[in-house]
């Protein structure tokens, strides 16, 4: 989980206020504790704090969580867990502890699309989620330190990128910019990384200087607060304009709207 090592240190089993959502305490009580330096929730509460409903089936040994478009059934006689009837690779696998069952916080948070960070100030695991992105940016801290001017050209380049795009894919688009900022083979700024010579096309063309929609001020924020639809993705192009390109030969994250993700 890369919880700065101090999760070590905490006690088996924690309270409710080890998790925030959304960037406020749960609802309902979530015990957390750490198991191979890895931090896990209690399956049914967390679930149960995001509206979902939560059975455990004896006979199969099953528990298994359903909310309004996922479905996630985890095996404790086998160690698998399906999400959307598709099986999930995890390296830490369930536990079971006074009869409730812990899984990585990580991979509860990944399976719902959301994000996972270490909030040092208040030691506590922040879980962030999707669809509800403009509140969720603002209550979540932001993956990399941003002014109002990068602010306002990540969602320009977002805008003059992915205008026509679907939200998914426009937060998928400034998740590229965030990306490279964080890799050392590329400008450590927004503005270095999107002035960079030849990276964008849009930047210095009439596109550029269009005017900015409510959704790309919202992707934007998404964004710079840790939402990455395309994993770490470096790169994105439209397969139908760029043909030729090096890019057709690197390996494919993701495909959102017209758009292909790679790295």
């Amino acid at each position: 989980m890369m919880l700065l090592g101090l999760l070590l240190a905490w006690p088996a089993v924690a309270t409710a206020m080890g998790i925030t959502l959304n960037g406020q305490p749960a609802d309902h009580a979530i015990p957390v504790m750490v198991s191979e330096g890895r931090t896990l929730a209690s399956m049914r509460p967390f679930f149960e704090a995001l509206g979902a409903q939560v059975d455990y089936l004896p006979g199969e040994k099953q528990v298994v969580a359903t909310s309004v478009d996922k479905q996630i059934k985890l095996d404790l006689a086998d160690d698998e867990v399906w999400v959307n009837g598709e099986l999930m690779d995890w390296d830490v696998v369930a536990k079971v502890v006074s009869g409730r069952t812990y899984v990585p916080v990580r991979f509860l948070a990944e399976s719902l699309g959301g994000t996972v960070g270490w909030n040092e100030a208040t030691k506590t695991v922040d879980v962030c989620l999707p669809n509800v992105t403009a509140q969720i940016a603002e209550a979540c801290a932001p993956i990399i330190p941003y002014t109002d001017q990068d602010l306002e050209l990540l969602a320009r380049l977002i805008q003059a990128e992915a205008g026509s795009e679907p939200l998914e894919g426009m937060i998928a688009v400034g998740a590229v910019v965030v990306n490279r900022v964080l890799d050392p083979c590329f400008p450590d700024t927004i503005q270095g990384v999107i002035y960079q010579p030849r990276q964008f096309t849009p930047v210095g063309n009439h596109r550029f200087n269009a005017p900015i929609s409510e959704r790309a001020w919202e992707a934007a924020r998404a964004a710079l607060h840790g939402q990455d639809p395309v994993e770490g993705a470096l790169f994105f192009f439209n397969p139908a304009r760029a043909k030729g390109s090096f890019l057709f030969t690197r390996p494919v994250i993701a495909e959102i709207g017209n758009h292909r993700f790679t790295n």
